[in-house]
C-alpha cells in the first residue's frame, strides 16, 4: 500500500499534470517530491531492518508519504528546503568534482568502447573478405578437380 501511495498515485498525478500543461511551479513541486521521496527510500533501505520493528511503522509511513505529496501540507517542500537543500549546497563543490571525475571516466570508457567497436568491425570485415576469397578459391579448386575428373573419365 505504501509503495502504491509513493509511486503509482504520484505517477498518475504527474501524468495528469503533464496533460493539463502545468506551470513551472507545479513541475517544481513534483520534482521536489521525487527528490525527497528518493532520499527517504535510500534512508529506508539502509535502516529498514530497524524501522520495521517500530510498531505501526507501515501506517506511519503511509501517512508520511501522503503528507509528502499533499498539496495543502507541502511536506516535501519543507523537508527539501530545511534539510536536503542545505546539505546539497554545502557539498556542491564535492558533488561537482565527483561528477567531473565520472564524466572524465565515462569519456575514457566511451573512447575505449568506440576503439573496440572499430577494431571489432575491422576484424569482422577482414574475416569476411578472407572467407570470401577462400570460398572463391575452393570453388575454383573444386571446378579444376571436377574438370580433371571429367578428363579422366573421357
Amino acid at each position: 500500500m505504501t509503495t502504491l501511495n509513493g509511486t503509482k498515485i504520484v505517477a498518475f498525478a504527474v501524468s495528469v499534470i503533464v496533460l493539463a500543461a502545468c506551470v513551472a511551479e507545479c513541475t517544481m513541486r513534483r520534482l521536489t517530491y521525487w527528490v525527497v521521496y528518493s532520499t527517504f527510500v535510500i534512508a529506508e533501505h539502509f535502516s529498514g531492518f530497524i524501522l520495521r520493528w517500530i510498531p505501526l511503522y507501515y501506517p506511519l509511513k503511509l501517512i508520511f508519504l501522503t503528507c509528502l505529496f499533499s498539496e495543502r501540507i507541502r511536506l516535501a517542500e519543507t523537508i527539501y528546503s530545511s534539510f536536503i537543500a542545505p546539505i546539497l549546497r554545502s557539498q556542491e563543490g564535492v558533488i561537482d568534482a565527483a561528477l567531473d571525475k565520472v564524466q572524465k571516466r565515462a569519456d575514457v570508457v566511451m573512447g575505449d568502447v568506440k576503439k573496440g567497436i572499430s577494431e571489432a568491425a575491422v576484424e569482422v570485415v577482414t574475416k569476411s573478405v578472407e572467407r570470401s576469397i577462400l570460398d572463391s578459391k575452393n570453388k575454383m579448386g573444386s571446378n579444376d578437380a571436377k574438370n580433371e575428373a571429367e578428363k579422366k573419365i573421357d
